[in-house]
């Protein structure tokens, strides 16, 4: 098991503060075979590691469960980004403070010619443009700016600045996963370069696409519900979804562990860290990840994005048995 792994299990303890969330219920299913005989198994239980700076904002996904080799390094990975995170984040709050340091408060009379209120505190000086503020105490009262609103807009600035390079981190890893595979794909190694979030992931992973596809048709080709939920049992975690000759699943496919198939992965949420919609299939068509220039996202604005409309896994919990005669549910629980 990845976690019970002596290597992963001590840089938890000691570089990391280890949080478990059940992003929806697990959905086990039963087949009745009569005579007492059940086959029982689940359809839903994929997991992902979120890697979180200290406010709950994500700045990297390992996802679906990976081999413990692959999880370390993706672990070594996010402590190293986060230590320049951390540097960054102390430069900013320190340049801010200093600009705090260096304004002067308006007086109660200069309030007042200013209409302001005099219970609030007011500045005057100078900012450079780049914050987006400039700070003095003009005719018009509509420009004069508070504590609170050179706060709020000094840190819009800086969380911009964290944000690219978070982006930044992401586009660095697409760029080598495009260069490991360049030179199979010659033909779009320019605009792979230049742009690797417009690439769409199954051009660079056609294999891993396939597989998926096959998956999903494999899955959705089913005539009803009881057949629907045993295909989805036995193509989850053990048998690969791949490419198939006669009917056989082969181990290039995209599974948990298989490293192609992680590379797959990853592109897309390199694609979601740059703004790009994935479309879920639940019926709801597709669905934003926001803009990197607005803001980080936390565990659950990414949970729907990550499980339905990249891990394609549905977040639906419950139990149900079926008759494994008649196909038909003899017992429902929906979560």
């Amino acid at each position: 098991m990845t976690f019970s792994d002596s290597r992963i299990a001590k840089m938890l303890k000691a570089d990391f503060i280890p949080v478990w969330e059940s992003v929806a219920p697990v959905r086990t299913v039963t087949f009745n075979l009569g005579e007492g005989r059940k086959l029982k198994g689940s359809i839903s239980g994929e997991i992902a590691i979120y890697f979180c700076d200290t406010d709950g904002k994500v700045f990297d996904i390992l996802p679906a469960l990976q081999s413990p080799a692959a999880t370390l390094i993706a672990m070594k990975e996010a402590k190293r980004f986060y230590g320049e995170l951390e540097k960054a984040v102390k430069k900013a709050n320190n340049e801010k403070e200093k600009i705090f340091d260096g304004l002067e408060k308006l007086d109660s009379k200069e309030v007042k010619r200013a209409k302001g209120k005099p219970e609030t505190q007011y500045v005057r000086g100078e900012l450079s443009p780049k914050y987006g503020l400039i700070v003095g105490i003009p005719d018009n009262a509509d420009h004069i700016y508070t504590y609170e609103d050179m706060n709020d807009r000094l840190s819009g600035y800086f969380q911009r600045e964290i944000n690219h390079m978070v982006k930044g981190y992401h586009k660095k890893r697409m760029l080598k996963i495009a260069a490991d595979r360049y030179d199979e794909y010659k033909k779009n190694g320019k605009r792979i370069f230049k742009n690797p979030e417009q690439f769409d992931a199954k051009k660079l992973f056609p294999e891993s696409a396939l597989g998926e596809s096959l998956r999903e048709n494999y899955i959705n080709s089913s005539t009803d519900k009881a057949t629907r939920d045993l295909r989805i049992m036995a193509l989850s975690k053990t048998i690969a979804a791949g490419p198939t000759r006669k009917e056989r699943f082969l181990d290039s496919a995209i599974t948990v562990v298989e490293p192609g198939g992680r590379g797959y992965y990853q592109w897309k949420i390199g694609q979601g860290f740059h703004g790009v919609w994935h479309s879920a299939n639940d019926g709801s068509g597709k669905f934003e990840i926001r803009s990197l220039e607005q803001m980080l996202m936390t565990p659950d604005q990414w949970k729907k994005a990550l499980f339905e409309g990249i891990l394609k896994q549905e977040l639906k919990g419950g139990e149900v048995e079926y008759n494994s005669d008649s196909l038909k549910a003899i017992n429902l629980f929906e979560e």
